[in-house]
């Protein structure tokens, strides 16, 4: 079998162990330095140094990333990336159906307009179709005449589509429905036609 290597975390103490010995080491040699005898210089560095227990033991922690501060600080930014991105999640989804909610609402705006229009236009297509019949000795062109899809027709205008000899004389009926208009041709009316009207120059 492969003996397995050792876990990375059981070098660690040793480690500590040894920077905090060559700090120790560097402090010494400067009180060294400064002229004292060596057994004076490391009391004075490990005086200097301070707890050394104390040291190491925050070290480890450390390194092992059990200090509480620590800690507490990775799990307040945990906390705030977390809220962070849920806060994100949330106003993606908000934007996105305010988005399905404004397309859906234009989408019913324009059926309705399109609705209208179309009723519109039946409206106008059924007030603006229809014939109207004129007929009499003077008439050369009797028959059935079809209102225009836009505008009005008026009695004068059919007269002259159905080439009456003249249109300054003569009377003119007019009979819609259970109604009969008389008309003097030698007069200014030019009345509006209707769908079904009977036009009649006697």
């Amino acid at each position: 079998m492969i003996p397995s290597s050792p876990h990375p975390d059981d070098a660690r103490p040793d480690e500590v162990d040894d920077e905090i010995a060559f700090h120790l080491e560097q402090r010494t040699r400067d009180f060294i330095a400064a002229g004292h005898d060596p057994e004076e210089a490391a009391r004075l560095a490990r005086a200097a140094f301070g707890d050394i227990e104390r040291i190491r033991r925050t070290c480890t922690c450390i390194d092992k990333g059990e200090h509480p501060m620590l800690h507490r600080i990775h799990m307040a930014v945990t906390a705030l990336l977390l809220l962070a991105v849920l806060g994100l999640g949330w106003s993606l989804y908000s934007a996105h159906i305010r988005t399905i909610r404004t397309r859906v609402s234009l989408q019913n705006t324009m059926a309705q307009l399109e609705v209208a229009e179309q009723r519109q236009a039946e409206a106008a297509s059924h007030r603006n179709t229809g014939v109207v019949y004129v007929a009499g000795p003077a008439v050369a062109r009797p028959g059935t005449y079809a209102l225009p899809a836009t505008g009005n027709l008026t009695l004068r205008r059919v007269l002259i589509a159905a080439s009456l000899e003249r249109l300054d004389e003569g009377i003119c009926t007019i009979q819609r429905g259970d109604q009969r208009i008389e008309v003097d041709l030698g007069g200014d009316e030019d009345p509006v036609l209707l769908p079904e009207d009977v036009v009649t120059v006697r």
